[in-house]
């Protein structure tokens, strides 16, 4: 299994908008998104924050992140 992108596509075009390789391995967990912030992390990929620009806000690199589960936020904490 080679790397995984996180892509972001324009709703009206189909054109990929920003594209980052984060992931590996199965994917499972879903990304979801809060206040134009986009998160996602797997076991391979640390918790990420992107914004809808594409641009990487910050990595949270403590480990042990779960291989299937999906992260959640009220807005504010995730």
């Amino acid at each position: 299994m080679g790397n995984q992108h996180v892509i972001s596509y324009d709703a009206i075009t189909g054109d990929i908008l920003w594209q980052h390789e984060l992931m590996s391995g199965d994917v499972a967990p879903t990304p979801i998104s809060a206040n134009d912030v986009v998160y996602v992390v797997n076991m391979a990929c640390p918790l990420t924050a992107i914004d809808a620009s594409g641009a990487i806000l910050w990595k949270n690199e403590d480990g042990g992140w779960p291989d299937t589960g999906s992260p959640v936020t009220d807005g504010k904490y995730i």
